[in-house]
């Protein structure tokens, strides 16, 4: 059940730097929502873990993430934008038609990178043959042509291209800010630099190019965030992703888990008003309501649950 878009990704970065979280469902989308968040960023890594129980490492398929972004961006009324890993393909024309059937989804923009179809950062691509490392990263010429892919499946449909580079972590940083640039010269809407980190780095980047960037991933070092977000917005980073929600969650998970175990009751969980912030103890308050418009125009009283039973004095 959808609600209708009030915001799109140029007017929420119109407005100033905006933070944009990763999520990897409706719910986690919906929570981030209540928080303040009006920009978010389906998570192929999150959406991987959620679906499989393992990191990116290339298990996730296209239509995996299709079905996640696609019921995050009906649900909310706000910029979702997707990462699309390397495009699910190895030629430009199966990334052509991968973005085409995105597209449809209504997502405000796509995230398109020049990874290889061996994925993930915690295993290395080694050539099982010599044991040498494998690059990881295509070479030039084949990300160009996928961003070229993307653009032209996006023409004429309001969704943005984000171009994005992983060869800071291994090529260098040399690499990966003359990737973006061609990339930004393409015509790509916006650019992000994984691994790129420092202030340095950001005005490195920027010099450039000095159209809109996505800073990937605030991060800190010894109790300090490695980068002033203020400092990059002026290096026009419109936009700043953060990675909470798996974290997050896996608190409240273990938490309440531990707690019912522990009690052998629901008594925890019934009553706990998550710190003051939960009006009452029902958390479906935080819920979207959106049916009840719905049910309204076809003439059914909405749902309301019941109070709960009480137990005892506060």
């Amino acid at each position: 059940m959808s609600r209708k878009t009030t915001l799109t990704l140029s007017e929420a970065t119109s407005e100033g730097q905006v933070l944009a979280p990763y999520v990897f469902d409706c719910l986690t989308a919906r929570m981030a929502e209540n928080t303040g968040f009006r920009t978010f960023v389906v998570s192929t890594s999150s959406v991987s873990m959620a679906f499989g129980g393992v990191p990116d490492m290339g298990a996730l398929s296209v239509d995996d993430i299709l079905t996640v972004a696609s019921n995050v961006a009906d649900f909310l009324p706000y910029p979702v934008i997707a990462e699309f890993e390397n495009g699910f393909g190895a030629t430009p024309h199966i990334v052509w038609r991968n973005v085409r059937r995105l597209v449809k989804t209504e997502v405000a923009a796509v995230i398109i990178d020049d990874t290889t179809d061996v994925r993930g950062t915690s295993r290395p691509a080694v050539d099982p043959a010599t044991g040498a490392p494998e690059p990881t990263v295509v070479s030039r010429e084949l990300f160009y042509a996928k961003i070229r892919a993307a653009l032209d499946a996006c023409e004429g449909t309001g969704c943005h291209v984000i171009a994005a580079s992983n060869a800071a972590y291994t090529v260098g940083l040399d690499e990966a800010v003359e990737r973006l640039r061609a990339c930004s010269e393409l015509g790509a809407d916006m650019v992000m630099g994984r691994g790129i980190v420092t202030l340095d780095d950001c005005e490195a980047l920027a010099a450039a190019v000095p159209g809109p960037k996505v800073y990937h991933e605030l991060s800190s070092t010894a109790g300090v965030d490695n980068v002033d977000i203020d400092a990059i917005a002026d290096l026009n980073f419109d936009i700043v992703t953060v990675r909470y929600v798996e974290k997050a969650s896996l608190y409240g998970l273990m938490e309440f888990g531990l707690r019912t175990r522990a009690d052998n009751t629901m008594v925890y969980v019934d009553y706990h008003d998550f710190d003051g912030r939960l009006p009452g103890r029902d958390h479906h308050i935080l819920l979207s309501r959106q049916w009840d418009d719905i049910e309204r125009e076809i003439g059914i009283k909405p749902w309301t649950p019941p109070a709960p039973a009480q137990q005892g004095k506060d």
